[in-house]
């Protein structure tokens, strides 16, 4: 069997990179003594993936793995054996059973939540905030994303799903972001961000915040959470 199981990363624990993460992780799940699965071969090792390698710096309340287990643990079991021993800054939050030929979480994933919070040089109304924002989104976003075979002009605009205000106080804007996030192609939100700074006239010599809040999948004409990929799976 297979258990998804979603955890925060969060503090200082947002700078981690992804293989000292996986290593953390490991070690966790080492300490709880789940009977988590091995690979063969000369160097056997945990057979757990990952959704999503957040960027370094980029915190998350949303992030998933897969862990593979070689005997059936309850969902109750497995959080309450992990949860104490996760390292600081990553939280356990949820753990749900799925068959061995569940899909690969990277295969099925379609759009991630985002969650922009951003300083004004001065303070705008909300209404203004949003349709700024409406503006934004009706004419091309380009933007030069760096890649294998060098930079690249692309069109932001084709990867956003939805862009909201969430709330507009004093000198802060708050902006929801729903982006693509697919294995055919998906948009980092560090390349979004300038854009928005711009749009909305923030401060660009002060920090802006960027978190990432869920991620989705495309189950049908509904979207639904990455354990969730058919009916008999997504029992609540």
């Amino acid at each position: 069997m297979r258990m998804i199981a979603k955890f925060a990363k969060t503090g200082p624990a947002r700078y981690v990179s992804q293989l000292d993460l996986l290593r953390a992780v490991q070690r966790a799940i080492r300490r709880s003594g789940l009977p988590v699965k091995y690979s063969s071969g000369f160097n056997p090792h945990q057979v757990i993936a990952f959704a999503s390698a957040a960027s370094v710096g980029l915190a998350s309340e949303a992030e998933w793995m897969d862990v593979a287990l070689c005997s059936d643990v309850s969902e109750t079991v497995f959080f309450d054996a992990l949860a104490p021993q996760m390292p600081p800054g990553l939280t356990l939050m949820e753990a749900h059973a799925v068959e061995d030929r569940y899909p690969a979480l990277m295969s099925i994933t379609a759009y991630a939540d985002y969650l922009f919070t951003l300083s004004l040089s001065l303070p705008i109304a909300e209404t203004d905030a949003r349709d700024r924002l409406e503006s934004l989104l009706a004419a091309p976003i380009l933007a030069v994303k760096k890649g294998k075979a060098g930079p690249k002009e692309v069109d932001l605009r084709a990867f956003i799903a939805s862009l909201d205000v969430a709330s507009c106080i004093g000198d802060a804007v708050e902006v929801r972001g729903r982006l693509v996030h697919a294995p055919s192609g998906a948009l980092n939100p560090e390349l979004l961000l300038p854009k928005l700074t711009e749009c909305l006239d923030a401060d660009p010599a002060r920090h802006h915040e960027i978190l990432r809040t869920a991620f989705w999948i495309q189950n049908g004409e509904e979207r639904a959470p990455l354990w969730c990929a058919n009916p008999t799976t997504c029992r609540n």
